[in-house]
């Protein structure tokens, strides 16, 4: 039997040992990956998105893409308007929504979704219908700022998740502008406060139990680069209603990033984190 040459075996020893110092280095000065894969604005597509060339999305292949990139240091978030693009939806039975509308919430379980924030289209079947939604999903749905007729916290204001050692925090904000009469129906007994004080509530909280702070922001009308720019503690914010290419931006000190619309594409936001900095490193795409 022939050995195997030193030449062979010599690069896979050399790699070997750069692989472990390479790691050591990054536990030594305290950086962790963590990866955000985000959709948001899907509209209840279940299947391929119907566009008139190129048939991108639909929950079987968005579940496929997860699997593979997925890993335990992998944050998986939708920034609103999971089931409706519209006030009100397409003319269709409520039975039918609600049927379609379980079946998104039944794939995003299997998918492995931590959080997501409802947007104001979530709203179109009224608050009953979404609040039904809402209790059918293991993962969270968040928002700080949605508040029933008595003040209460009408959902879980955020979320605090474990991933790669980090505590990450996942909140949401909706727009307090209700700029329409179905849409002010169809919130029913619930009520939208200004988001500037559900975060001045909020975040100094979360900041004493994270080491991250993600937010879901879905706005219609509020700027969201003066939000963000009022609240740096925010280390990263998913931007929903508005669809984007994926790119990230800085906006003060926060890392800023919007996805496509109607379930085309998975947005990834890879992020370097060291405890006590927040994020020293990005770099976003669609896939």
């Amino acid at each position: 039997m022939r050995c195997p040459s030193i030449f062979l075996i010599l690069p896979l020893i050399t790699g070997f040992f750069m692989m472990i110092s390479c790691g050591l280095r990054s536990h030594e000065s305290g950086e962790v990956p963590i990866t955000i894969l985000y959709t948001g604005n899907v509209n209840g597509e279940l299947e391929r998105c119907g566009c008139s060339e190129a048939q991108l999305g639909g929950v079987a292949r968005r579940k496929t893409v997860i699997d593979r990139m997925h890993s335990g240091a992998t944050l998986l978030l939708d920034s609103g308007d999971v089931f409706f693009g519209s006030f009100p939806p397409l003319i269709g039975s409520r039975e039918f929504y609600r049927y379609k509308a379980s079946a998104m919430v039944r794939a995003m379980n299997l998918m492995g979704y931590d959080a997501a924030i409802p947007g104001d289209y979530d709203f179109a079947e009224g608050d009953a219908f979404l609040f039904d939604r809402i209790g059918e999903a293991s993962f969270s749905f968040v928002c700080a700022n949605l508040i029933d007729r008595d003040g209460r916290r009408a959902i879980q204001p955020y979320r605090i998740v474990t991933k790669g050692g980090l505590r990450v925090s996942v909140t949401g904000f909706l727009d307090s502008t209700v700029p329409s009469l179905p849409y002010r129906k169809s919130l029913g007994n619930l009520m939208i406060e200004d988001p500037v004080e559900g975060a001045r509530r909020v975040l100094p909280e979360m900041e004493k139990k994270s080491d991250l702070i993600v937010a879901l922001i879905h706005f219609n009308v509020i700027n969201v680069k003066e939000f963000l720019k009022a609240f740096p503690q925010i280390d990263v914010a998913i931007i929903g209603h508005a669809s984007g290419d994926g790119t990230p931006e800085r906006i003060a000190g926060t890392i800023a990033v919007a996805g496509s619309d109607l379930g085309k594409s998975l947005g990834e936001l890879s992020l370097t984190v060291v405890r006590g900095k927040g994020v020293v490193d990005f770099r976003g795409a669609l896939v």
